[in-house]
């Protein structure tokens, strides 16, 4: 497998070599990354980049419904950070009228310090990186996990 040399990437200063890329070495690069983007491993944990955590942490309380549409997205963005986040956010998905209810307005900002100290999960050394991917004529998916002999764990 003479590409193989090509499928490195780093993180948390260890190089990891791609065993398979079944979308082949053109795409499966461009795929990784934008997944890779949007964590840091450091120290042996992921967390939420902070530099693109920005517009979130900065954002302010909805005051209209475009805004609250605008929150939603940005929060629900970062869900998998967050344990029962559906339940942590139903106070702001249920807000129909402005100015919000005192429990509306606390959600997000709850929300957000809890994203902003979130750390998703422990990497484990022995544990191989494996990125699925699929295409279609409208989309490429991709996900990424890690297995151990005893478990696998989405990313």
């Amino acid at each position: 497998m003479a590409d193989r040399k090509f499928m490195a990437f780093e993180a948390d200063g260890r190089l990891f070599i791609f065993t398979r890329l079944p979308i082949g070495i053109t795409n499966g690069a461009t795929c990784c990354q934008q997944v890779l983007d949007e964590i840091i491993v450091n120290d042996h944990q992921i967390l939420p980049d902070r530099e693109r955590m920005r517009p979130l942490l900065e954002m302010k309380p909805p005051d209209s419904t475009p805004n609250l549409k605008r929150t939603l997205g940005l929060l629900s963005h970062y869900a998998k950070w967050v344990p029962n986040f559906s339940q942590k956010i139903r106070p702001l998905v249920e807000v129909k009228t402005f100015p919000m209810a005192k429990s509306a307005k606390q959600a997000p900002e709850e929300l957000k310090n809890e994203i902003s100290r979130a750390s998703l999960a422990a990497i484990d050394d022995e544990a191989v990186f494996v990125v699925e991917t699929d295409a279609s004529a409208d989309e490429i998916k991709q996900t990424v996990y890690y297995r151990t002999n005893y478990y696998r764990k989405s990313v």
